[in-house]
Parts: C-alpha cells; sequence; structure tokens
C-alpha cells in the first residue's frame, strides 16, 4: 500500500480502491468520490439467498425462481419467503385420506 502522510491528499484509481478495500475502510481514511458496492457473500456457499447476499441479489434469485415479492419488503422478509418456498409446509390430511396402519 506504500507510505502515507497524514493530512496530505493522494488520488488513486477505482480499482486501487477496490484491491484496498479493507485497509482504507476505517476512520483513518477519507474517500471522496467513490463508493464502495455492498459485497455479496454466500454464508453457506449453497447459492441460495441469505444474510449475506444484497438486497437486489436476492430479488434476482427470486425472480429466476419464480418467487413472488414486493420491492418494497426488507431483506429478512424476502429470505423468509425463500424459505417458505424452498420448504412448503407439509398437506395435512384431508378428510377423505385415511393414514396409513402402522403395522400394529
Amino acid at each position: 500500500m506504500g507510505w502515507w502522510t497524514w493530512g496530505q491528499a493522494r488520488e488513486v484509481s477505482a480499482e486501487w480502491l477496490e484491491t484496498n478495500r479493507a485497509a482504507v475502510e476505517g476512520p483513518e481514511f477519507v474517500i471522496t468520490g467513490h463508493t464502495f458496492e455492498a459485497e455479496t457473500v454466500d454464508e453457506g456457499n449453497d447459492g441460495i439467498p441469505d444474510m449475506g447476499w444484497k438486497k437486489g441479489d436476492i430479488m434476482g434469485w427470486m425472480d429466476e425462481n419464480e418467487v413472488s415479492y414486493s420491492s418494497l419488503s426488507t431483506k429478512a422478509k424476502l429470505l423468509a419467503a425463500i424459505d417458505a418456498h424452498l420448504n412448503p409446509p407439509e398437506e395435512s390430511l384431508t378428510d377423505g385420506e385415511e393414514a396409513e396402519p402402522t403395522g400394529e
């Protein structure tokens, strides 16, 4: 990263900032003219959205998997909808169906 002089402005490229993001994202540095994009991190490394994902990426996954949602929903509500989609509740027995015998 090199030497830095306190209070002295230094111009760097956006690529340099992204590469050295961890080192310059603190109160010691004032960065102007650049906004870091939030990174999507798949916590389970399974391709299923979790809290590490950006909201936009979650909504993209929901579009691809035909899961309905509102863009006004919070990330937690979107993830709950995904959980309900992936783990539908078991259907209960109806009046016309009988439970299978257990063999006793």
